[in-house]
């Protein structure tokens, strides 16, 4: 089973965006922010284009997944002690891990077995006990599935077994009756390596492996263990060239003190505890058992790693004062993105008190207007905008709560962003670099995608830029899809309007505030149907920041 998808039927996005795509998307919507503040290893998280592969425009997964959030986000306890499973839950990965990557495959580490074992039984009575527990608020079908898994496994004979039998192994881990070990010397009767021969009635079969060679050519060693039932002869338990080694016996202690043993005590003892605590018919069986629902745990690691980490970041805007909510979802068809007090998440973490200094503002972007001119000033806040519009997308899409108060939104099936860029180093003109990055837009785009365009085609003159602009938002007329264009074209806004009488897809207009304060201009960030100045207030830039510029 999954957490993020209902089956593997919607275990992808209808429609995939390609690498390009991706890497755009996560420079221009500054993803390595969000997937820092979503990963709860900060210190390695994921390539920030995990996000967008995780995205699903289906609505019958995101409503399954915005379940779970809902469930982790309203119960503390429950996302607390989830947290505690999910840490010893990648442990049992790391240990399985470990026991994949064994160099002696036949039987891993003892310590690594007692680990796994451990865990795994702690694991499943831990869900159990935290599933009794929260019986009442949950209701998440991915929950409720998972519950129905653990419970099958808790009560099934082979678990039975396991959990009777587990303190056992690791108290007998600790005696042991008897070892024979066998050492190999060098020409000098130097010890050179070290062997298992023997575990009280344990031995190692000797066929392959290591360090000895005879004088037929063939290197010989140790193999694996093999049980003698009491009463059978153990002969011939492993033969040495007497030239090139002898075999010697001695105790752990005297051991100890010339020669490092490549298989430590640990994993002996653990090799005899492990076999004679288990019934010897049933070893196959549980151990086919225990490999199975391990590898069914472990499927939810990571699932289970984005969800918590995803309600962290929603729980850090909630207690900084900030609105989240889980938006509705709108009917793919009617393109409807209806939000309230809408903020840009990267905001609280460094601006002091958010909720008092942080401009929320609302945004209805639906069918026949689906798309919008935005106009303002420089440094007014268009960009924070258009970058928080999307970034509630990916929150919705990703079934977890967005940044603002209300939201109805129709999933997209893809986010295109198009931003300046610098020139290349193979000289590639800025207007090429943007002439080929819209091609790129209108190729894949359809109704149903979130065109952004920050600023397009400011790379030749505005009668030129104009004149492109115009021709893209002919293209975007045709394909009624969601998105804002930002741009300082005051002039094309007349244009717009004209064509707009001729189209039963109208493109709006919206404007970053602009107040007046003592005489002089104010930015306000807030959002504002219509035109609004026909200025970029560019000299306020020049002032602050490079007032040398101006003359008096």
């Amino acid at each position: 089973m999954r957490l993020l998808y209902l089956n593997d039927k919607f275990n992808n996005q209808d429609t995939e965006l390609s690498d390009e795509a991706k890497e755009i998307l996560v420079r221009d919507l500054e993803l390595d922010k969000l997937i820092k503040k979503m990963t709860l290893e900060a210190d390695n998280p994921p390539d920030a284009k995990y996000l967008l592969g995780l995205m699903s425009c289906n609505p019958e997964v995101i409503s399954y997944r915005q379940q779970l959030s809902k469930n982790l986000f309203e119960n503390e306890g429950l996302y607390k002690e989830i947290y505690e499973i999910y840490l010893k839950m990648k442990g049992l990965k790391d240990i399985s891990t470990d026991m994949t990557q064994t160099a002696r495959k036949e039987i891993a580490n003892y310590v690594i077995i007692i680990k796994w074992l451990d865990l795994f039984c702690t694991l499943i009575k831990d869900f159990t006990g935290l599933f009794n527990k929260y019986n009442q608020e949950i209701d998440a079908g991915s929950l409720l599935q998972l519950k129905d898994m653990i419970y099958d496994i808790h009560s099934s004979k082979e678990f039975e077994i396991l959990s009777k039998n587990i303190d056992k192994m690791k108290t007998d881990s600790h005696k042991l009756n008897s070892i024979r070990l066998g050492i190999n010397l060098n020409d000098y009767l130097e010890p050179v390596s070290v062997r298992c021969l023997e575990i009280d009635e344990y031995y190692y079969n000797p066929r392959k492996v290591a360090d000895i060679k005879k004088n037929d050519g063939k290197v010989h060693g140790i193999g694996r263990f093999k049980y003698v039932p009491a009463g059978k002869r153990r002969e011939g338990v492993i033969r040495y060239d007497e030239i090139h080694a002898r075999a010697v016996l001695v105790n752990t202690t005297k051991i100890q003190r010339f020669v490092s043993c490549d298989i430590d005590i640990e994993y002996i003892k653990g090799l005899d505890s492990f076999f004679k605590t288990l019934n010897f018919n049933s070893r196959n069986v549980v151990k086919r058992f225990i490999l199975d629902k391990t590898s069914d745990l472990l499927e939810l690691v990571d699932d289970l790693g984005f969800f918590l980490g995803g309600i962290k970041m929603i729980k850090y805007l909630d207690e900084k004062g900030m609105p989240v909510c889980l938006p509705e979802i709108g009917v793919i068809d009617e393109n409807k993105y209806i939000v309230k007090d809408l903020y840009n998440c990267y905001l609280p973490s460094i601006i002091p008190k958010p909720n008092e200094n942080i401009v929320c503002n609302d945004l209805e972007l639906c069918k026949n207007t689906s798309f919008s001119i935005l106009n303002g000033p420089n440094k007014g806040g268009k960009t924070t905008l258009i970058q928080a519009l999307c970034l509630s997308v990916i929150f919705f899409q990703l079934g977890l709560y967005a940044p603002c108060s209300k939201a109805v939104i129709s999933p997209v099936d893809m986010i295109i962003t198009h931003y300046q860029r610098e020139e290349k180093a193979d000289r590639t003109g800025r207007l090429a670099i943007e002439a080929d990055s819209m091609r790129r837009i209108f190729n894949c785009a359809t109704q149903n995608s979130m065109v952004i365009l920050n600023e397009p085609y400011v790379s030749t003159s505005p009668a030129e830029g104009m004149f492109l602009i115009l021709n893209s938002l002919s293209a975007i007329r045709e394909l009624k899809c969601r998105g804002i264009l930002v741009t300082h074209y005051h002039k094309l806004n007349d244009s717009i309007a004209e064509d707009n009488r001729d189209s039963d897809f109208r493109i709006s207009f919206l404007n970053m505030g602009i107040a007046s304060e003592d005489g002089n201009k104010k930015r306000t960030y807030e959002l504002k149907k219509g035109r609004g100045e026909v200025k970029s207030f560019a000299m306020d830039i020049l002032k602050e920041y490079a007032p040398g510029l101006l003359s008096d």
